[in-house]
């Protein structure tokens, strides 16, 4: 389970920085974010970003990678809420941007610091592997694998045999 909300910040701020090593914003959400405000952009409050990219995702305007960002913006923001309730949605969001596009990296490693905060770890694990098969030289997937390894529980002492 969750140690702290700290710890919820930390992997709130490697999705940002995921989002940032991304590159730019979906071409057809840069086009309107005033109408939408789904930008991923932190100058814009949260629960609007929400709103604004539901209402972008049921417009029925955008696929492909277009949603992707979509659902990818939506569950940062359901993530820098720093509530942990909105936790499952944030990944039910990356899941389905990773369903859109099962390369889109960020998801995975978003998804992953998730799993990791809710005791998940052999998905999160699974996350962060994924991302390193697509992009071996992700320094944040290694990071992540790494600092999820360590909550590992230590394996059972081996046990004498009486």
């Amino acid at each position: 389970m969750i140690s702290n909300l700290r710890e919820l910040r930390f992997y709130r701020v490697v999705a940002v920085a995921a989002l940032l090593l991304a590159g730019p914003i979906a071409p057809g959400l840069a086009q309107s974010p005033k109408d939408w405000k789904c930008t991923g952009n932190p100058d814009i409050p949260p629960d609007q970003q929400i709103t604004g990219c539901t209402n972008a995702i049921q417009s029925g305007k955008y696929s492909g990678k277009d949603l992707t960002w979509a659902y990818f913006n939506r569950g940062n923001a359901y993530n820098a809420l720093d509530d942990i309730d909105k936790a499952e949605l944030a990944i039910a969001d990356y899941s389905e941007a990773i369903r859109l596009d099962p390369k889109f990296t960020p998801a995975y490693n978003s998804r992953g610091g998730l799993y990791n905060i809710k005791g998940d770890y052999d998905r999160a694990i699974a996350d962060y592997s994924e991302v390193i098969r697509l992009d071996p030289k992700s320094a944040p997937a290694y990071r992540n694998c790494g600092k999820t390894l360590q909550n590992l529980p230590p394996c059972a002492e081996e046990q004498e045999i009486v």
